[in-house]
């Protein structure tokens, strides 16, 4: 009788842990990439961000936008990210007491609370509960949606069958991935617990319709969303390049993702195969006597379930397009779960007619384990915060105080350049700036850049690179630095009165290749260099080299081009240039490039683009 309080006081204290560990810093760290692209898709307005979505804004469903949208309302989020990410930091805390629930129904009390433990605190989980995008709502909805349904399976009961409903629902309107990653398996277990109501349907009358009445439900649900996003063009996986065993052999590194703690190399893969030892540990012992422990051995068979499919379906993706762990991130919450059974598998191992002493001593030994654990867990989520260790757990470049710095420190006359291997500085810094900068900016590969007149101006070039060993090595003085100035993984670096753009590229570019010299991104620098030497074929033989950074080129064309057609030429000019960094090979790029040129009236490098074209294709029709 003393245990249920315990437990309730016990999550209770967890639970408002995980709360405030997402909302008191939500605002430490300004929007990245994905956050400002769900910010634009919001902006397109109502009902464009409904019927009239295009491109990579097509990758996530109305529900999602409108929510953004209505958070902007609220708060300019050019100030504040609190209000954008606080629906994703709710989710985030509220899964915590969905994982005790499911974990208490799968496994018990201790495996729930140990679980809820864990994600309370998990890095990965921390990072996706401070992300204005649907990620951290997709956990805690698919876990609903398999808690709802496991307890509408063992009660019965209508209340819990339209909670399942509901949450279904709610996660294929809130994300596309959870039609894609998450749907399938829940659909599979909830063909089973079809099965086992059809085949007791005499025994307990009653029972089956519900499930029946419920699952149609779910289904017109799936059925709208499912029209919903086959509406845009996707690209078809390619079967012929997906092989099972590769997908199998991806569980343990996805699985891995999920225990990163920004520790030393060799430290974080020893925890990181200790927890997979545990949950194997958990995964066995649920299922060595099916008898005996039938609900455990249920719970093991739907953790499998929801780690193996996803994984699955993360490899057969790949063979066509760039996918994310992220996508699989409600994985999290089953591998938790059999880490947390495994624990407490681990803790009870001896058997009963074990000595006094020697269950004292296993047990000792059990506790330190968990200790060691936990403190890793501990030490992560201190990483998280850590301003100076926080780039080993989340790649994310303060534009938001660059961009500050910048409007206090250029002038009219001088030059922003964005050279970055994430491609997205240009993006965000105008984010900040109301897309008004406070002088002319420029990316890295834009093929205006070299016809810029610099008129006696001082350039300002912003660089960040995922090899923090390149990008210190390129703000060192002796490459010509007026001033450097450090951000979190971005440098700023002033030159004064540059005589040529290209000369100043050059220098950059030239110690960046001796560093990285096969490395994607610069690469396609070192193209852009030549064509703005006028080197055309040159160009073309680099940036058919320099290959795909990621296979979503033709996507950030295809919103260039939506942009475009909507009369907004500053994000269709951006988003085009971001294809070019992501596949500069696409000699249809080139040619929409070559296009938007001549409207404008820049012939000559028109022209450039147009040859570079011509070149790619009759390299590619060569081979």
């Amino acid at each position: 009788m003393t245990r249920l309080p315990n437990s309730k006081i016990a999550l209770t204290i967890i639970f408002l842990c995980a709360l405030l560990l997402r909302v008191l810093t939500l605002d430490t760290h300004g929007f990245w990439i994905d956050e400002v692209a769900s910010l634009d898709g919001a902006s397109l307005g109502f009902p464009t961000f409904i019927s009239g979505r295009f491109g990579y804004h097509a990758n996530q469903p109305p529900l999602h936008y409108a929510l953004v949208w209505l958070t902007s309302l609220m708060a300019d989020p050019t100030t504040t990210t609190f209000v954008g990410r606080l629906p994703s930091a709710l989710a985030g805390a509220f899964t915590v007491p969905v994982i005790y629930g499911l974990g208490k129904e799968l496994f018990g009390k201790a495996q729930g609370i140990i679980a809820a433990l864990l994600l309370a605190i998990s890095t990965v989980h921390l990072n996706y509960s401070q992300d204005l995008r649907p990620y951290s709502l997709l956990v805690l909805l698919t876990t609903l949606s398999v808690y709802c349904l496991v307890r509408a399976d063992r009660t019965d009961s209508p209340k819990w069958w339209a909670a399942f409903v509901l949450s279904m629902i709610g996660n294929a309107l809130n994300s596309y991935v959870a039609m894609t990653f998450a749907t399938p398996p829940i659909l599979l277990f909830l063909a089973w617990v079809l099965w086992k109501k059809w085949r007791t349907r005499r025994e307990t009358p009653g029972t089956f319709t519900p499930a029946v009445i419920a699952t149609a439900l779910v289904g017109v649900g799936l059925l709208v969303s499912g029209l919903d996003m086959l509406g845009a063009p996707r690209t078809s996986p390619d079967i012929s390049r997906f092989a099972l065993s590769s997908g199998l052999f991806s569980v343990p590194e996805l699985l891995t993702w999920f225990t990163q703690f920004g520790l030393a190399g060799s430290l974080e893969r020893l925890l990181q195969l200790t927890l997979f030892g545990i949950a194997l540990v958990g995964l066995l012992a649920a299922v060595a006597n099916p008898a005996r422990t039938a609900r455990r051995y249920e719970g093991a068979v739907i953790c499998i379930l929801f780690i193996v499919f996803p994984s699955l379906a993360l490899s057969f993706f790949a063979t066509s397009t760039a996918v994310f762990q992220r996508y699989a991130l409600f994985v999290i919450v089953f591998y938790f779960l059999l880490i947390s059974h495994g624990a407490v598998t681990l803790y009870n191992l001896l058997p009963v007619r074990a000595s006094e002493s020697a269950t004292r001593a296993w047990r000792g030994v059990s506790i330190l384990l968990g200790v060691a654990v936990l403190s890793a867990f501990i030490l992560g989520a201190y990483n998280y915060f850590d301003p100076q260790q926080h780039q080993k757990v989340a790649f994310r470049p303060d534009f938001r105080t660059v961009a500050s710095y910048l409007a206090n420190k250029v002038r009219p006359h001088d030059t922003v350049i964005f050279l970055d291997d994430t491609g997205h500085g240009y993006t965000v810094t105008n984010f900040y700036w109301h897309n008004k900068p406070p002088t002319a900016i420029y990316d890295a590969r834009d093929p205006l850049l070299f016809s810029h007149p610099l008129d006696g101006g001082d350039i300002y070039w912003v660089t960040t690179f995922s090899d923090l060993s390149a990008l210190d090595r390129i703000a060192q003085p002796d490459l010509g630095w007026a001033e450097v100035a450090s951000f979190e993984l971005v440098r700023v670096l002033h030159e004064v009165h540059p005589t040529s753009t290209a000369d100043s590229m050059s220098r950059i570019v030239d110690t960046l290749t001796t560093l990285l010299p096969d490395y994607q991104p610069v690469v396609t620098l070192q193209g852009c260099i030549q064509q703005g030497r006028g080197q055309i074929e040159a160009a073309a033989a680099t940036y058919r080299r320099a290959g795909t950074f990621f296979p979503i080129g033709a996507d950030y064309q295809r919103t260039a081009e939506g942009y475009s057609s909507l009369g907004n030429e500053l994000f269709a000019w951006r988003d085009a240039l971001l294809s070019k960094y992501l596949q500069p090979f696409r000699p249809e790029l080139h040619r929409w490039l070559a296009a938007q040129l001549q409207q404008k009236h820049f012939d000559t490098e028109s022209q450039a683009e147009t040859e570079i074209a011509n070149a790619l294709e009759a390299e590619a029709a060569a081979r």
